[in-house]
């Protein structure tokens, strides 16, 4: 009996099909493999647009096959892990070999995988995209093995994945020289194949000038694709948050359990604070902060907003620490504002002035970034 899958809402949900032709659903995934240690692989699957709302499923092989249906009304972006067994028997799928694929609505996927002392290869069809993919992956598959084997042998050697112990920092240098040859294949990759949707892909987690420089360089038809449409949308939110752009209102309720929203704050400036009691160079800089905003106190309100914390440990270290400006604990699940400013790292510093624009977004800490503020405060009162 093959075992068929269907994802439907989001939720993956395992059911046995009864008969060895199953009626079409939306899009399907086949894969067959020979071969492999185990017996299991792992499904992750995630809109394309939205990583943050992936999905994994483990399923078991059954003569070699696994077979699933998906219910989806946008592209979808997945990976296939296949677990690697350490030296103790245990699974681990963190570094494990595995197979990335783009499948739509409609479509109809197919893998096969083969394992050997040779190493690993696969194919895949169901569309362009992916024998694309699989053709800059093949490239990279030296790399990506060497640092597989670095990973193995640090969860072999540390079992008990404690990242402190001593030798652990060591080995994971050892990764960067392969990082680096990727990185590098990568970039001509992409120039290489710049009519291709896949080079639109590759792009989208870059820096941001990396990707200036390069989008303009594709063709009209790579960047009308799923990954081009979605490398401009990345480029037009940049520019949403560069200087002299309306900062994006948002209402909360602080700590006090007041409601406030950034535009009743219009006329004077106000920094946003992305932090957590976690981060030391937070933690670290609050000193500095507290002068700022003593210095400033008639000219600027400060919202604290706490990322990645525990409420009742926020709430006490607020307290314990006289942070004595406005505070308000960042709801991911709600409304995310690290993603409305697409702040990735902490502390994170962003200055608007009295008409509800950006000044300048700051993502260092220490004097010098307090005294810059300052001297772009100073600097307005003057004009």
């Amino acid at each position: 009996m093959k075992k068929s899958v269907k994802l439907l809402s989001f939720l993956l949900i395992v059911c046995l099909c009864a008969s060895c032709k199953k009626e079409s659903k939306n899009a399907s995934l086949s894969i067959s493999s020979k071969g492999q240690q185990v017996d299991s692989v792992w499904i992750q699957l995630y809109p394309y647009d939205a990583p943050d709302r992936s999905n994994t499923l483990k399923l078991k092989f059954e003569e070699g096959i696994v077979n699933f249906d998906t219910l989806i009304t946008t592209p979808h972006f997945g990976r296939v892990k296949f677990p690697t067994k350490l030296d103790n028997g245990k699974l681990e799928y963190t570094f494990s070999q595995h197979i990335e694929f783009l499948v739509r609505p409609k479509e109809n996927l197919h893998i096969n995988a083969s394992f050997s002392k040779d190493g690993f290869n696969y194919s895949i069809d169901g569309n362009s995209f992916n024998a694309e993919l699989r053709r800059y992956n093949t490239q990279i598959a030296k790399e990506t093995n060497s640092i597989r084997a670095i990973y193995r042998e640090i969860f072999n050697r540390f079992p008990d994945e404690d990242w402190t112990l001593p030798g652990i920092d060591s080995l994971l240098q050892k990764r960067k020289p392969n990082r680096d040859i990727i990185e590098d294949k990568k970039d001509l990759f992409i120039l290489d194949n710049l009519e291709y949707e896949v080079a639109a892909y590759l792009m989208y987690y870059f820096p941001k000038e990396k990707i200036r420089r390069l989008y303009p360089l594709l063709s009209e038809e790579a960047k009308n694709s799923t990954y081009g449409k979605l490398v401009e949308k990345k480029m037009d939110f940049w520019e949403s948050l560069e200087k002299g752009a309306p900062a994006p209102n948002f209402s909360y309720k602080t700590l006090n359990d007041k409601q406030i929203s950034l535009d009743q704050f219009k006329g004077k400036y106000v920094l946003l604070e992305f932090w957590g009691t976690w981060c030391p160079p937070c933690v670290k800089e609050i000193p500095e902060l507290k002068t700022f905003y003593d210095s400033n106190r008639d000219n600027i309100e400060i919202i604290g907003i706490a990322c990645n914390d525990k409420h009742d440990s926020w709430k006490n270290f607020v307290t314990k620490n006289e942070l004595n400006w406005t505070q308000i604990l960042n709801d991911s699940k709600k409304m995310d504002l690290t993603k409305t400013y697409d702040v990735k790292a902490f502390p994170t510093k962003i200055l608007i002035d009295p008409y509800g624009n950006i000044v300048q977004t700051f993502k260092d800490s220490g004097k010098e970034t307090f005294e810059q503020m300052n001297r772009l405060i100073k600097d307005s009162k003057s004009q």
